[in-house]
């Protein structure tokens, strides 16, 4: 998957549910994408947090080779929005005391700093799994399902869970597309969003996972995630 910022619950839980988990971070940046953005939950309603990104890069680079715009002051921005929107939260002083130092993390690549803030969610969440960044594997570019493919093999997998979104691509040419000849098993995730208490009026899914930590506490939330 890719590093995304501030990933959703089903993110989380494809972590927890694979041996390993590779972020994929040599890929291109597209505009307005979840690598540089996500939903939170507000009293007016729905907000999004978007990440600056340096405007000569966007579209000429890889995730890896992006850099955010930190000119901006957006850290303390998304902080300062987080606290305001969460405040009332029962788990606000143990979460923004966690976001505070995700935040401090002096790291202007795109990919490094969601990569780093996905791993120490996880860590205070328990989920605890292998964790490989793909440009490290040095595979070399091609057709989406092909290039998963040869990850998959380059670590030995026989296995590969999918997002559900994914299944277009994938199967774009053949069902299982390049994993049918390839000897590698096609998992496609299915996540019931589970319900949790919340602020702010009805029950509304698929914030990103602050959302969920602020109301429930690091020690609650992976039972949650998985209670689907």
């Amino acid at each position: 998957m890719q590093p995304t910022y501030l990933p959703w619950l089903g993110y989380f839980q494809l972590i927890n549910d694979v041996d390993c988990f590779i972020f994929l971070d040599d890929v291109q940046l597209s505009k307005q994408s979840w690598q540089t953005r996500n939903r939170i939950k507000t009293s007016q309603g729905e907000l999004v947090l978007s990440i600056p990104i340096e405007k000569s890069e966007l579209g000429k680079g890889l995730i890896n080779q992006i850099h955010v715009a930190d000119r901006l002051n957006w850290r303390q921005k998304h902080l300062r929005t987080l606290h305001n929107a969460y405040a009332k939260a029962p788990y606000v002083d143990e979460v923004m005391t966690f976001l505070e130092s995700q935040y401090a993390y002096n790291e202007d690549v795109i990919s490094n700093f969601n990569i780093s803030l996905i791993k120490n969610i996880c860590e205070k969440i328990g989920i605890k799994k292998k964790f490989i960044i793909s440009s490290d594997l040095g595979v070399p570019e091609g057709v989406k399902d092909y290039r998963v493919v040869e990850i998959c093999k380059r670590i030995n997998s026989e296995k590969y869970i999918s997002p559900r979104g994914s299944m277009n691509y994938i199967n774009r040419e053949k069902e299982g597309g390049a994993f049918t000849d390839a000897g590698v098993e096609l998992i496609y995730q299915e996540y019931n969003h589970p319900v949790y208490p919340q602020l702010h009026g009805e029950f509304v899914s698929n914030f990103a996972i602050v959302d969920l930590l602020f109301n429930v506490g690091f020690s609650s939330a992976l039972k949650v995630i998985t209670n689907n």
